[in-house]
């Protein structure tokens, strides 16, 4: 494993730190904001995630907001749910991250982030520390057709170190690749977007190559609004490719499951188990100025979480899929190739 870099604390505290709506304060309601992670241990994939948002609900005060514990866990098979938080149990330190929902607890303490959690209806929980091996990279203002600009700060490559719970297993993690992100902005679900974002963590834990990106595109995904490819060598970004320098292909036949795993459970009467509409496989190629990259993911499971659009009588849907991938290319002369495993989330109607 490589060393990371002195600069990592100082850098978080900089880029990652919890904003919170401007409607706390007398400004615009509608603001979402998530911490998310995924931890790939063996025989385990983990996705949590802290988030808030405004409640723009017509009979609603401009102030309140609504926060939640999602939670998916796939060991053998998938569990998980979705805590959701009153206010009197909401609490947001004004500065850094220093969250907690309820029990629950998220932090970042002297550039390592601290993760506990135990949701209350299913019997999962952790108790991890993840430190961060790559510098963060942000992606401020990714337009919107219909709104505000959205914001991303990125950190595709930690380690984790603790315990999860699932059911009666418990996993003990050590130095286990884990990666985080951090999005906010102003929108509603069912907005006309829709996204598609990924990491590469190779399973081969001294190779220095790392993979983030992320494409913003319309609802009917016939329009890019923004695309993004970023890589790391050891800790340091130093690569990113823009827009025009990318392409993306994918299969035109679907991944088929006997069936999909929703949260909430109450979701899936409104969205049918199949079919789901995840590819087979995702290919990407960004070039340019002599550097290259190629990216190829092959999903093997999905978990779903189902959201109630906002502007309509339907649903948004995350598609979680977990899978493999592959990165190969040349960055300033020096090439490169890596297997490993991702998360690849696909945001469908």
């Amino acid at each position: 494993m490589y060393a990371p870099s002195s600069h990592i604390p100082d850098m978080l505290a900089r880029a990652d730190y919890v904003r919170r709506s401007p409607a706390h304060f007398g400004g615009a309601a509608g603001h979402k904001e998530w911490l998310h992670f995924c931890i790939l241990g063996p025989d385990l994939d983990l996705l949590v995630n802290f988030s808030f948002c405004d409640d723009v609900r017509p009979d609603c005060a401009r102030h309140e907001e609504v926060a939640r514990l999602i939670v998916l866990a796939r060991h053998g098979g998938w569990d998980g749910d979705i805590d959701s938080f009153a206010a009197d149990e909401i609490r947001v330190a004004h500065a850094g991250v220093d969250v907690a929902l309820g029990e629950n607890r998220l932090e970042l303490r002297d550039g390592t982030y601290h993760l506990r959690f135990r949701l209350r209806e299913r019997p999962i929980a952790a108790e991890l520390v993840l430190r961060p091996l790559v510098e963060p990279a942000r992606a401020p203002n990714i337009p919107l057709r219909d709104g505000p600009p959205l914001h991303w700060v990125v950190t595709p490559r930690l380690v984790a170190t603790g315990e999860v719970t699932v059911g009666r297993r418990t996993v003990r993690l050590s130095n286990t690749l884990a990666y985080h992100d951090h999005n906010f902005g102003h929108f509603r679900w069912g907005q006309d977007f829709s996204w598609r974002w990924a990491f590469a963590l190779p399973d081969d834990g001294a190779a220095p190559w790392t993979l983030a990106f992320a494409t913003l595109a319309s609802r009917a995904r016939n329009h890019a609004l923004s695309q993004g490819v970023f890589v790391w060598r050891d800790a340091r970004l130093c690569r990113t490719f823009r827009d025009g320098d990318i392409t993306i292909e994918s299969s035109h036949a679907f991944l088929a499951l006997p069936r999909v795993f929703k949260i909430p459970r109450v979701m899936a009467l409104l969205s049918p188990d199949v079919p789901t509409d995840v590819p087979r496989y995702v290919r990407l190629h960004a070039e340019a100025e002599g550097d290259r990259v190629d990216y190829e993911f092959t999903p093997d499971d999905v978990g779903q979480v189902v959201i109630p659009n906002e502007t309509d009588l339907g649903v948004t849907v995350l598609n979680e899929t977990t899978g493999r991938s592959s990165i190969h290319g040349e960055i300033r002369g020096e090439p490169f190739a890596a297997d490993g495993r991702s998360v690849f989330e696909f945001l469908g109607a």
